[in-house]
């Protein structure tokens, strides 16, 4: 998820109901039993009340997205980018939404004053959902609740598409993050930290690299990132298709995506990725991977260091990366090179 984060105490059991912003969009009633301080109820058909000194009014949550919602919500991730500068505005899953090209969607918004302050949307994968959710900053408007009710009714909705398991990400969470997100029934459920390291390192490699060949190396390399990453849940069971969509992006240079062969066999590989919108340009070391067969060889470090050394080379003085916080063999690593731990990405699941 890339927003900014929500402010505000939690409470107890939390419950709103949701008018129709518009003609042509029904009444939605529904309550979320909420954990920690929050309690709030409806005082009236805008006006939510919680605690004993705080009232939020002027949103609405409605189910469902329209064209003309796009561009504000491209500004609404135009203000998240500020703050969290590796955030891209990417509305391809909203209009993916809106157009049904997406399988099985789900979206609700939030609109204050007839502007939007608040947006998610659930896309489906197998019988697995994930929830992209921002939220912008206004006047009168506390983030928590908000969050919370965008988080509730897109779980709703969720739930009436035949339900499954739910995962909402949070970009450099905090406490108030797991709270907030446990007042909207989630769990904590995975950890991706981002590592940061100064560039250049003392240490570099003579390890020899190709640069990736599109449509020559595609088939080989597919075979070792599956292997290298059978058990992982994004990175894992790549297509060309997926592969084709990386290419695509703009930041894409297969100048730095590296191979090492031994023989006519792929071993290992370092893509990197250049954010030039940092100042200074920060570089990421995307996917790395080394072919099982060629596990506890030292190969690993030596893609790493050669992976960074070309990121130095085109104008990166900052390099980063991210790792599971339960994968600790490479942790290990990437501290021993210097590497230290930026912030904690977080994936909160829920069962509906």
């Amino acid at each position: 998820m890339r927003r900014a984060r929500p402010r505000g105490d939690l409470g107890i059991p939390i419950r709103w109901t949701v008018a129709p912003p518009r003609p042509g969009y029904g009444r939605h009633t529904y309550s979320v039993n909420a954990r920690g301080p929050y309690r709030g109820l409806f005082g009236s058909q805008n006006e939510l009340r919680y605690g004993t000194d705080k009232v939020v009014t002027g949103f609405e949550i409605r189910v469902g997205l329209t064209e003309e919602d796009l561009p504000a919500v491209a500004a609404l991730q135009a203000h998240v980018r500020t703050d969290l500068p590796l955030a891209r505005p990417d509305v391809a899953p909203w209009a993916d939404a809106i157009a049904g090209r997406a399988t099985a969607t789900a979206a609700t918004v939030a609109a204050g004053s007839g502007d939007l302050i608040g947006a998610a949307v659930a896309l489906r994968r197998d019988n697995n959902w994930t929830i992209e959710l921002i939220t912008g900053e206004r006047e009168g408007v506390d983030q928590a609740p908000l969050t919370v009710a965008l988080l509730g009714a897109t779980c709703d909705a969720v739930a009436e598409r035949g339900g499954g398991a739910v995962l909402y990400w949070v970009e450099a969470a905090t406490e108030e993050d797991t709270r907030v997100a446990g007042a909207a029934g989630f769990e904590p459920h995975r950890r991706l930290e981002q590592l940061r390291v100064a560039l250049p390192l003392p240490h570099r490699s003579d390890l020899s690299t190709t640069a990736f060949r599109p449509g020559v190396d595609d088939d080989e390399w597919l075979r070792v990132n599956n292997r290298a990453f059978h058990w992982h849940p994004e990175q894992g069971g790549w297509t060309h298709e997926n592969l084709r969509e990386r290419m695509a992006e703009s930041w894409f240079d297969p100048a730095g995506f590296l191979l090492h062969f031994v023989g006519d066999h792929l071993a290992g590989f370092c893509w990197t990725k250049i954010h030039v919108d940092t100042n200074p340009p920060l570089g990421e070391i995307f996917v790395i991977a080394t072919d099982p067969d060629h596990h506890r060889t030292g190969l690993g470090r030596k893609l790493v260091l050669t992976g960074l050394d070309w990121l130095h080379r085109h104008g990166c003085q900052l390099g980063m990366l991210y790792v599971e916080a339960d994968n600790a063999p490479a942790r290990e690593l990437y501290r021993s090179l210097g590497f230290t731990l930026h912030q904690t990405d977080i994936a909160y699941r829920r069962v509906m």
